[in-house]
């Protein structure tokens, strides 16, 4: 009788560990997604945020911007988001070119990567500056 306890035991563990791994690895899943959806997000903002024009509506970059901002509402957390408010309260076609302009969108892009799960030890605003400028 206790064999037959024992073999009961070790089914029930078996399957309950089995669950527990399937629920575990479908989460990691999901969260591997979630990440990469956001980082496709964030690259298509970056890539529209430099071609919008202050000056005329509802251009085609305008209403891609603003759908890609929609979307980032949904899925970037708290920081990014606070980020790209103070970015759209001081924006015109002028402010990418300021100090500070260069700064709050160099936050911005640190901040998405920290959304994403990226390391940025080593990666400050002045280095992201840097970085950024070498591409203008």
């Amino acid at each position: 009788m206790d064999s037959n306890w024992f073999q009961l035991l070790a089914m029930v563990v078996s399957i309950i560990s089995v669950v527990i791994g399937y629920v575990f690895t479908k989460k990691l899943e999901m969260s591997r997604e979630k990440r990469k959806y956001k980082a496709e997000l964030f690259l298509k903002y970056i890539s529209i945020s430099n071609r919008i024009d202050n000056n005329s509506k509802n251009t085609k970059y305008d209403i891609e911007y603003s759908t890609t901002v929609e979307k980032l509402c949904l899925y970037a957390n708290e920081d990014v988001l606070t980020l790209i408010a103070q970015f759209h309260e001081k924006f015109d076609n002028k402010f990418m070119g300021t100090d500070e302009g260069k700064e709050l969108y160099s936050e911005i892009i640190i901040a998405m990567r920290k959304d994403i799960g990226l390391k940025s030890k080593k990666i400050n605003v002045e280095k992201m500056i840097n970085i950024l400028e070498l591409n203008s």
